[in-house]
């Protein structure tokens, strides 16, 4: 294994180094904004529907302000999540019962209020019956409700991301596309996205941004786009840019073999992995991801949830990196003690901070790696105010193969690095300032 040493040695840029490729601008979009529904915030009767077990508020399944325009919801009593599948003929009505449909200028005939089926009132109008038996919009006419065309299904639809992933025309910007949108560059993803969902309002110059539902605040409804190529840095990058006095912090990588909790299963993967290897303070939703056997990493792809510290009370890291209620020990989920103490079991049975009484639901996720992702002495973490995501970085006093790419943003220390070393590796002597050149992702910078 490589060993990086001390030493006067710059890393400088090639003199002729080419420049990084353009962003192309695909001119100004119309942005919305969509999340998870929650079942929580609807008032109607439950109902069952094709595809999923059990029953929901009829206007969680049907309303426009639920599951079919979302595209996701999550139940109220499981936290499960259940997903629009498709329709066999159905359609969006307003609240006067008329259809309605999406095109490149708006909807044919209004705001969409409901799907086709469900109860009409007196004058042809969208009603139904609240969970206390009263009717929302004048009593239903006749002895049964029309018929729904929709289908359901269990679980999340789409692998999105709030605050990263986007929905699409895909005509117009194809799934999996880097994109920037400059008047979301102050949102907490930087103006950075990736399409990865699209919907059957989404048409033409038109991107749907998944956000969490309480951040619908004064934002954008309008901006240029720019799609990026693969690797290019986002926010793009045209130049070399040179920052003085970069504190470098290094991080060892989570090895599960070091851990000691049973085993549970690794949400978002068919795999097992011990419970605080990986959400345990000093595991992989910590690092951003981690070491499991046979040299398969994973990484972090969706931080759902938060810390919480030795007591289970929820913790947050300040702009300073100090911590609003103390050092973090577990995140949300997973096992508390009557005391509701974060404890997790150890194969042998035992418990290590007494016996787990009460279950909490995991909101983290996790993927494989890629062969050049998350590797040790190659990924680095940085403030996008110095480096944005995708950028490369040449660091002085540093012996390397090539730049340290940036792979995870770091929000919680303005000026400093982020370098992933192994676990183990000897930092005696290692710079702990240096100054650094960033540098477009295509952009090679040679000892």
């Amino acid at each position: 294994m490589l060993r990086r040493l001390a030493t006067s040695l710059v890393l400088v840029l090639a003199v002729a180094a080419p420049s990084a490729p353009a962003a192309t601008s695909l001119g100004d979009f119309q942005l919305t904004y969509y999340w998870f529904a929650a079942e929580s915030g609807f008032v109607g009767q439950k109902v069952s529907a094709p595809g999923i077990a059990g029953t929901y508020a009829e206007d969680f399944l049907y309303s426009a302000r639920g599951v079919p325009m979302e595209g996701t919801g999550t139940a109220a009593e499981s936290g499960a999540h259940v997903h629009y599948a498709g329709t066999n003929g159905g359609f969006w009505v307003n609240k006067a019962g008329g259809k309605t449909v999406p095109g490149r200028n708006g909807w044919s005939n209004g705001s969409p209020y409901w799907r086709d089926g469900g109860w009409r009132n007196a004058s042809g109008g969208v009603t139904f019956q609240r969970a206390d038996g009263s009717w929302v919009n004048g009593k239903g006419v006749g002895t049964k409700p029309r018929p729904y065309h929709d289908i359901f299904g269990p679980g999340a639809g789409t692998d999105v991301t709030e605050w990263r992933s986007i929905a699409t025309d895909l005509s117009v910007i194809p799934r999996g596309t880097s994109v920037y949108v400059p008047r979301l560059a102050g949102s907490p993803a930087h103006g950075c996205f990736r399409a990865d969902d699209t919907g059957g309002a989404i048409i033409g110059k038109h991107i749907d941004v998944f956000i969490p539902q309480t951040t619908l605040t004064g934002l954008p409804t309008s901006s240029q786009v720019q799609t990026l190529g693969p690797g290019e840095a986002c926010p793009p990058l045209t130049g070399p840019k040179a920052v003085k006095g970069v504190a470098l912090r290094y991080v060892a990588e989570a090895r599960e073999r070091d851990f000691h909790g049973s085993r549970i299963a690794v949400p978002g993967l068919a795999l097992r992995a011990r419970a605080d290897f990986l959400f345990g303070a000093k595991g992989a939703t910590m690092r951003g991801g981690g070491l499991l056997p046979a040299r398969r990493r994973i990484v972090l792809v969706d931080r759902g949830g938060w810390w919480v510290n030795a007591r289970g009370r929820r913790t947050d890291r300040k702009a300073d990196g100090t911590w609003t209620h103390g050092l973090p020990v577990w995140r949300e989920g997973g096992w508390r003690n009557r005391r509701g103490a974060p404890t997790y079991l150890r194969p042998s049975g035992s418990w290590s901070n007494g016996r787990g009484v009460r279950l909490h639901r995991y909101h983290d996720r996790f993927r494989l790696a890629r062969d050049d992702e998350r590797v040790p002495w190659q990924a680095v973490a940085a403030p996008s105010a110095i480096a944005p995501r995708g950028a490369r970085v040449a660091v002085s006093g540093l012996v390397s193969t090539g730049c340290l790419f940036v792979d995870r943003t770091l929000r919680h220390a303005p000026g400093a690095l982020e370098i992933l070393v192994p676990h183990g590796a000897d930092l005696t002597g290692l710079p702990r300032t240096a100054d650094i050149t960033v540098l477009p992702s295509d952009t090679p910078c040679v000892e």
